[in-house]
């Protein structure tokens, strides 16, 4: 920093939208600092405001940006060489200084490719942008904009000199990030109590200190132990070096292996797991990969000594300063490590409970009026629980007086050890379908995935998205999101899913045949070895048999559950499945060992899902069957399946996923006819050899072929209107399109990539929606079609590694071409000697690299933009390499780049020229450039102000002195010649 602040005060609580407004010139930084610092901002989730809508139009400041500066905690303001020469910039800096003054509005000035005191001084480029400013402004308000840079300028800022870009970037955010830490709503809205509770554990941890420490926090169910933690995590993880929170470990190892868990932990720490086959190998690496690291790992919620051996055995495993804290609620399971300081989760204090509890039952920190009495008295019986208090105060929110009254009875009978039943009391409180699904995730999907559930929920015919919604505004379901997997995933404290559990057990305690969900295998066990009827039982759920093998021999009859309607034997292993109840909705069997499904001619159904992936299945069923209601059939590698079944008797179905079916060589004709399918997935069928004629399939969006090595022949796509995506990457047989693809007007994205026999796309594409197209490495294919007038959405053509010998004339029909991709195309003979870029008005990025050595008649390329505003080309990427535009006399790079004014990234890699173009240094964006690998490039011309990376691996002959030079003058990361 210019001058170093390590400032942690605490900003004033102000009413904003933004924690951070972005003040920069848009045509110096926007699309390289500007534009990392913007992304660097948001990964740490801080809202910032950055005018992408070019709002600074006219001779007065918009009114949208004003709002924005006011309604900002932070102000950056990025002063680059000719920020100053911009009177919207200096208006904006007025009034954000005029902010600074009013609110204390925190102000983080960063001085890139300039001197501070040149700021503060106007010197330099700001002298010479005043001196236009006095010509054109009156003299007051040129003196109030000197009067903003003297004063940003005495803040504590960061310049770039000397700096990597990407370390200056990522300490800008660090800075802010750290100084937002307790402002953040995300993090701390609502955590009653936990400032005080989180300061305390970070005493006995001891930061600083280079000892390793073991640190426990326990306590029983409910106390908020995970928060604290979570907390206490999020605090000091900065001050590490790896960091990792283990989430729910004791329900973890109770459904997985604890080698799946060795490998959560180290790719959370982004070391390779793929050697962990055991879990002796994985303590092992686990050991070798961090004892040299300074660690942080939390967890959360152990409940047997084991576990802490397997994932954190001994203190030699880890670097000096690690850290390692353990929630439990069971303080006998610390006997394994050594552990240092031990610190008790007691009840919240009376006066925290009662805040806690009004934030849950009136959205405020004081009930409303004639409540004070009856939260009162609530608060008194939850006992300082912050489960209790959330759950209770979430179901009473909104109630009447009446409802307060039925539920303090029910808690005044209840011990203070008996909190489920305070728990239940909101259960009691929602709807028959809302309580069915609280008791099927308690049951059956804690730890699933939001979307999966959603949908198996829907299929057993409740309203999920409602539901779901309802449980987590009641503090009954939590969500949150698997960073590793992308996905949201469904919560549930653990005390909440017991009681779930509990209410079932608790319909019939000694007879499993009349519970409603069955999760035990020995309560399935049990109902199927009576072969009672039963009503009672509506889902049952069971990823494998834990039991002894002669239960895995047993037959399965399920006939007698007549009301059954969601079945999940992931794993399960059994000579037969009798039969499939009428009634049932969703039927999951993954690895089902069987080879067809007892389905019966002429029964009609209630199936909404099937998923049998990974099965033994060879025939699905025989004929047709009645399965009107069936939308979803999963059957994803399923290596022994022949062909799909006849499904024109399940009209409805929306979604056929027979991916990695490797037997499957054809589609039946019902198939190719069906009205309703929106997704067919035939990914690596590579035995496919045909799709038949003409494809009927009216709703039909997405079909994903690829890698179907076998198909020659892609059929009549002329009835499937709305065909949105088609994939054909990888079909190296395929050597026929039908002509109708070429006048597609509904699909925007077709890949052709690597289909290495196909020869021709016809004669003229006029596929008006198409937005990508890929052909990269269709190395048959010699000529393009025409390109119709209609294509003016494309904006990616991928022509790497084709067969192409000339580019089209109505390529220049392409005007919104973004990417163009070129490389390796080394057939092409008749490119122009001049590649105008003018038609291609929003083109990105432009590769070229690849093309003949040779290219005839070749020695000079223009690459400009062929139109009046030369300096908005868009052009940001360009590579050009591999010696096209090489003058075979000179060996001189004959580009004329001058045009591209938004160029960013230029890559020249992998030549033989001698020099590099010399307009290079009129590229005023230019910030990265790659000469690697260029051996007899010998000297290095005059290079852009704005460039800060260079790329110079493998350039032995080029003057080191020369080298030495673009250093001097800027360049921030240069990668080394040897």
């Amino acid at each position: 920093m210019a001058s170093a602040s390590s400032s942690t005060s605490i900003l004033p609580q102000l009413s904003c939208t933004y924690h951070a407004f972005l003040s920069f010139r848009g045509e110096d930084t926007r699309t390289g600092f500007t534009g990392h610092l913007y992304a660097a901002l948001n990964r740490k989730g801080i809202t910032t405001y950055k005018d992408d809508k070019n709002l600074r139009k006219g001779d007065v400041i918009s009114k949208e940006l004003l709002k924005a500066i006011e309604e900002s905690m932070f102000a950056v303001i990025v002063f680059s060489p000719d920020y100053a020469s911009s009177s919207w910039c200096l208006d904006e800096l007025q009034k954000i200084m005029d902010c600074n003054n009013k609110v204390r509005q925190h102000i983080v000035p960063v001085f890139y490719g300039v001197e501070p005191c040149d700021v503060r001084h106007q010197r330099g480029t700001f002298e010479k942008a005043f001196k236009k400013h006095e010509q054109r402004h009156d003299s007051e308000k040129v003196k109030r904009w000197r009067n903003a840079l003297t004063q940003v300028a005495a803040h504590s800022g960061w310049t770039s000199k000397n700096q990597d870009e990407a370390v200056l970037v990522e300490n800008i955010a660090q800075h802010i990030f750290e100084i937002l830490i307790p402002k953040l709503p995300s993090s701390m809205k609502n955590l009653v109590g936990i400032k005080s509770r989180v300061e305390q554990v970070i005493t006995l941890i001891g930061l600083g200190l280079n000892d390793v420490r073991f640190i426990a926090i326990w306590g029983m169910g409910g106390m908020g132990k995970t928060t604290i933690a979570r907390a206490v995590f999020e605090t000091i993880r900065s001050s590490f070096e790896v960091t990792c929170f283990l989430a729910d470990v004791r329900e973890q190892c109770a459904k997985k292996d604890i080698t799946h868990i060795q490998k959560q932990l180290l790719e959370q720490m982004n070391i390779s797991s793929n050697a962990v086959y055991n879990k002796y190998e994985g303590r092992k690496i686990i050991q070798n990969s961090l004892r040299l690291k300074k660690v942080l790992l939390v967890l959360d919620d152990v409940n047997h000594e084991k576990q802490l051996e397997d994932l954190a055995g001994e203190q030699d495993w880890f670097g000096p300063g690690s850290r390692i804290l353990i929630t439990t609620r069971d303080v006998e399971v610390l006997k394994g490590p050594e552990v240092h300081e031990t610190y008790k989760v007691e009840g919240l204090v009376e006066s925290e409970a009662f805040n806690l509890f009004c934030l849950k039952a009136f959205k405020q920190e004081e009930p409303t009026e004639g409540f004070l009495d009856l939260s009162e008295e609530v608060v008194k019986y939850s006992g300082g629980l912050p489960l209790a208090l959330k759950v209770l105060g979430s179901y009473l929110n909104g109630r009447p007086i009446a409802v307060w009254h039925s539920a303090i009875e029910k808690i005044k009978k209840s011990s203070h050890s008996e909190i489920i039943d305070a728990l239940k009391i909101s259960y009691e409180g929602l709807d028959d379908m809302e309580k069915n699904i609280f008791l099927d995730i308690a049951c059956f999907f804690k730890g699933y995935q939001k979307d999966d559930v959603t949908r198996i929920l829907e299929g057993c015919g409740y309203q999920a998205e409602i539901g779901l919604d309802i449980l987590i505004n009641r503090s009954l379901v939590t969500l949150h999101w698997d960073m590793f997997r992308e996905v949201i995933i469904l919560g549930m404290h653990d005390l909440l899913e017991e009681m779930g559990k509990f209410i079932v057990i608790q319909e019939s305690p000694n007879d499993a045949s009349k519970h409603s969900r069955l999760w035990c295998y020995e309560d399935v066990d049990f109902v199927l070895t009576q072969k009672k009827k039963t009503k009672a039982t509506h889902g049952i759920v069971l990823h494998k048999w834990y039991s002894e093998t002669e239960v895995n021999q047993r037959d399965l009859s399920f006939s007698k559950m007549c009301q059954l309607k969601l079945l999940i034997l992931d794993g399960v292993t059994a000579p037969i499945l009798c039969d499939i109840p009428c009634a049932l909705k969703v039927f999951h069997w993954r690895f089902y060992p069987l080879k067809t499904l007892p389905l019966t001619d002429h029964q009609r159904y209630e199936l909404v899902e099937i998923d049998l992936s990974y099965s033994k299945i060879v025939e699905l069923w025989d004929g047709k069957k009645f399965l009107e209601k069936l939308e979803h059939l999963n059957l994803v590698g399923c290596k022994q399946l022949k062909q799909t079944p006849d499904l024109s008797k399940a009209s409805n179905i929306k979604e056929l996923d027979p991916r990695e079916c490797k037997e499957l060589d054809h589609i039946p004709p019902s198939l190719a006819q069906h009205k309703r399918l929106v997704e067919l997935n035939l990914r690596y069928c590579e035995r496919l050899e045909t799709l038949g004629e003409k494809l009927e399939m009216s709703s039909l969006e997405i079909l994903d072929l690829t890698d179907c090595s076998s198909l020659r022949r892609l059929p009549d796509l002329s009835g499937a209107p709305n065909l949105k995506k088609l994939d054909l990457l990888a079909c190296e047989e395929l050597d026929y399109i039908h002509p109708s693809l070429a006048h597609d007007k509904s699909l925007v994205e077709l890949n052709l990539g690597y289909c290495e026999s196909l020869k021709t796309l016809g004669d003229k594409l006029e596929m008006s929606s198409l937005e990508k197209l890929d052909l990269r490495c269709c190395s048959s294919l010699r000529r393009l079609p025409e390109f119709g007038e209609c294509m003016k959405q494309l904006s990616i053509l991928n022509l790497k590694g084709t067969g192409i010998e000339e580019l089209p004339p109505t390529l220049g029909n392409l005007a919104g071409v973004s990417e163009l991709d070129l490389t390796g195309c080394s057939k092409i003979t008749g490119l122009l000697l001049s590649l105008s870029l003018g038609c291609f008005v929003g083109l990105k990025k432009l590769l070229l690299g690849g093309l003949p050595r040779k290219t005839d008649g070749l020695e000079f390329l223009t690459v400009s933009a062929d139109y009046d505003d030369s300096d908005s080309s868009s052009l940001s990427s360009l590579a050009l390499s591999s010696d096209i535009g090489s003058s075979r006399e000179e060996s001189t790079l004959s580009y004329d780049i001058r045009h591209l004014a938004s160029l960013t990234d230029l890559d020249l890699g992998e030549s033989s020229f001698l020099r590099v173009p010399i307009s290079i240094h009129q590229l005023p964006r230019l910030t990265r450039l790659k000469l690697s690998r260029c051996s007899k490039l010998k000297v290095l011309p005059e290079l852009p102000s704005s460039l800060r990376e260079l790329n110079a691996q493998g350039c032995y002959s080029l003057d080191a002195s020369n080298v030495d030079d673009v250093i001097s003058k800027g360049v921030l990361w240069l990668c080394r010649i040897s």
